[in-house]
Formats: C-alpha cells, structure tokens, sequence
C-alpha cells in the first residue's frame, strides 16, 4: 500500500492537494483576495438555534460554526462544479479540523476563515499526512 510511503515522505496524494486547493481557494475566495469574478461565491450557513447537535462538531449531523451553504444541484454536472466541490471541502475540513483543534474552533466563530493562508496550509497537509 502507497499510504505508508506517502506519509513517510511527507507527502500529500492527489486528491488530498486538490481537496487542499479546493479550500484555500474558498479562504481567499472569503477574505476577498481572490478576483472580482469569485465575489459572492460562497455564503456562511447561518444557523438560528443553538442546538447541540448543530454546535457540537463531534456530532455526525453538527453543522460547525463558519460552515458554507452548499448548492442544491440535482445533476451529476452541477454537483462536480467548483463552487460545490469547494463547499464541501471547506465544511468538511472545517469540521475535522474543529475536533482535532478544539481550542481553536472555541474560540471563534469563523476560526478557519482568520487564520492565515500558510498556516491554513500547514494544517490541512499535516491532517491529510496523519490520515494516512
């Protein structure tokens, strides 16, 4: 099995760098320093209640705090669109990374959207590392 050898190296697979991509394009995307073309292209879920199955990034059905509405494709085109697969790469890490990082989720409601792009970076490739 390659996992092994890839981690030994320290190295990320090629779906882990275009989910990694995927990610740090949505974080410029939201602190406004990607072109003008990307304005408005993802929106933060807004959630009005505090439930603890929505709060608590623990749970299977949490919805973390500083998640993205994902768009509501029907069709196999739609849902392989950038603006889609950036949005659940961005709620997903959001989430794995809220529970390996809990002081920091804590702390923030839009904790992965402030943290810088090189330090956004360095924890999604040592997450994917530690997964393998």
């Amino acid at each position: 099995h390659a996992s092994p050898i890839f981690k030994s190296l320290n190295i990320l697979k090629l779906p882990d760098i275009v989910k990694a991509n995927n990610v740090l394009l949505t974080h410029h995307t939201i602190n406004n320093k990607s072109p003008n073309t990307f304005n408005n292209y993802f929106k933060i879920k807004q959630t009005h209640h505090q439930h603890m199955t929505t709060n608590n990034p623990n749970s299977e059905y949490s919805i973390p705090k500083g998640s993205l509405e994902i768009p509501d494709y029907k069709t196999k085109s739609g849902k392989s669109s950038i603006r889609y697969a950036c949005s659940h790469d961005w709620n997903s890490a959001l989430k794995k990374l809220s529970i390996k990082l809990p002081t920091r989720y804590n702390s923030s409601d839009n904790w992965l959207q402030s943290i810088s792009a090189n330090t956004l970076r360095y924890l999604l490739k040592q997450y994917f590392i530690e997964e393998y």
